[in-house]
């Protein structure tokens, strides 16, 4: 495969990410669902997202019991693009303006991909989303510069986009060849109190699991 790659049983399916997004593979029938998790080196590219469309679509984890199965696919941002969003909030607060260049050429690894991967008008549309998620990076990242600073919830949303940006990618080209794929942004399902906020004895942050299932199962009707 060309990266790290692992699959595991799931049985909340709840938990379909580790990240901050996700790509379901929807089944026709299944009780259970199965997770696999992709590393950056396992989506460096084109051709690694083929490889990885290849192996979640083939035998034997399609089908359980001779009926297609639901899984879910976490996959990292494309390699060295996480260091890179990173990259782009320390030049920010050092005031260095190539932070500005560093985020289009980012921007551009990513269209770039599309083009390859993808239909022309499906590359397009991931082209807008891009362009517009970079004009929300550049907002921040102008804020970041201006305030010589940036909190950890700054950083995290700015490396967040990496993964966003990935698992539209693989979705999109797995639509593209025919299968039953949506991509999912875990935030919209994945409800989680904060470390100190947790009303039980679990120590660090807490899965609220009733409200995050209802809101899955809300996205997969």
């Amino acid at each position: 495969m060309g990266g790290s790659g692992a699959s595991a049983h799931r049985t909340r399916p709840s938990v379909i990410r580790e990240g901050r997004s996700a790509v379901c593979l929807r089944a026709m029938s299944s009780s259970s669902i199965l997770v696999h998790k992709f590393g950056g080196t396992s989506v460096a590219g084109a051709d690694r997202y083929r490889n990885v469309a290849r192996i979640v679509t083939g035998a034997p984890f399609a089908l359980h019991a001779g009926a297609r199965r639901m899984q879910g696919v976490v996959v990292s941002a494309m390699s060295k693009v996480t260091d890179g969003l990173l990259d782009l909030v320390s030049r920010a607060k050092q005031r260095d303006d190539t932070y500005a260049a560093a985020l289009e050429a980012l921007l551009g690894r990513h269209r770039d991909t599309a083009a390859e991967l993808l239909p022309p008008a499906e590359a397009e549309r991931l082209a807008g989303i891009f362009a517009r998620d970079g004009r929300d990076l550049a907002d921040v990242l102008r804020a970041v510069w201006l305030g010589r600073g940036a909190s950890e919830l700054t950083e995290e949303l700015v490396s967040g986009y990496g993964e966003l940006w990935s698992a539209q990618l693989l979705a999109a080209h797995l639509v593209a060849e025919g299968h039953d794929a949506a991509w999912l942004d875990a935030r919209e399902v994945l409800v989680v109190s904060p470390s100190g906020q947790s009303t039980t004895s679990e120590s660090g942050p807490r899965i609220d699991w009733a409200l995050s299932e209802k809101r899955l199962g809300d996205w997969r009707a």
